[in-house]
């Protein structure tokens, strides 16, 4: 069976579970909550954690959404257009270093 190294660790069919924290967008926008939920994964026993890094204007047309005059009615009700829950969900390119350098210290 192949295995995969990651740092000290090996993953594969006979190797212990490698839990992945999905962090992704819960840090709603702050740093600092960010680093907490890399700490709070970890101390629930997060090998690592899995931050997306994506820009609004990449994956959503913004154009696009206002264009359709209000025909979704579930976002109807939102209070952001859908390029803006985006845009607010992107992880900043600034806080990769600093989010690599916490999970590697803890």
């Amino acid at each position: 069976m192949t295995t995969v190294r990651i740092g000290d660790r090996l993953l594969g069919m006979d190797e212990p579970t490698y839990f992945i924290a999905d962090i992704a967008a819960n840090h709603d926008g702050d740093l600092e909550r960010a680093l907490e939920l890399i700490t709070l994964a970890a101390q629930a026993g997060a090998d690592a954690a899995k931050f997306q890094h994506f820009r609004a204007s990449h994956i959503v047309s913004d154009y696009g959404f206002r264009s359709l005059g209000g025909q979704l009615d579930h976002q109807a009700s939102w209070s952001k257009s859908v390029f803006e829950v985006y845009e607010d969900a992107s992880l900043p390119w600034e806080w990769t270093p600093v989010l690599a350098k916490h999970c590697a210290e803890i």
